[in-house]
């Protein structure tokens, strides 16, 4: 089955602000489920094109916000292909937080994930690398404090573990 998707830009709301201005919003329709998202970006409504979601006139400040749109359509369509490829489905909504997590500087929840993953079996490799090790009196020396705090964060875990089977 092949999912309908659509994105359009609309102006935000009637009232301008103090500026003159209307902030544009974008639409995104997947299979009729609907999200709405500030793009942060602000026209006056005189030069706004409703058919075509964008800027009429070839001055700077008019292409500029045109190119400005044409970065967001971008980001919608490489937010979307990536969420179909990894899940086989995309919710609208998914598309939003990336989008807004991207722009603040966070990551998504899937980069999130493999971040921690990567950190995860990075900490494993060493823990593992660390007990095979035959700690004695010898070689304690020759590990590095924050090893040694590993291993003493493990083995105190591991008597909770047991202590509360």
């Amino acid at each position: 089955m092949r999912a309908t998707f659509k994105k359009t830009f609309y102006l935000r709301g009637t009232r301008p602000k103090k500026n003159g201005k209307v902030g544009v919003e974008v639409k995104i329709t997947i299979n009729g489920k609907v999200v709405h998202f500030y793009t942060g970006i602000d026209v006056l409504p005189d030069l706004w094109i409703k058919s075509v979601g964008k800027m009429k006139g070839n001055n700077p400040e008019s292409r500029l916000i045109n190119k400005m749109l044409d970065t967001v359509m971008e980001e919608i369509d490489t937010s979307y292909n990536s969420l179909l490829a990894d899940q086989g489905y995309v919710h609208p909504q998914q598309i939003k937080e990336a989008i807004l997590n991207k722009r603040d500087g966070k990551l998504t929840r899937k980069e999130e994930e493999l971040k921690n993953k990567k950190n995860f079996f990075d900490y494993f490799d060493e823990v593992n690398a660390i007990k095979k090790m035959e700690v004695s009196k010898k070689n304690a020396l020759q590990i590095p404090d924050h090893k040694r705090k590993i291993c003493r964060v493990l083995h105190k875990s591991n008597q909770e573990e047991t202590t509360a089977d």
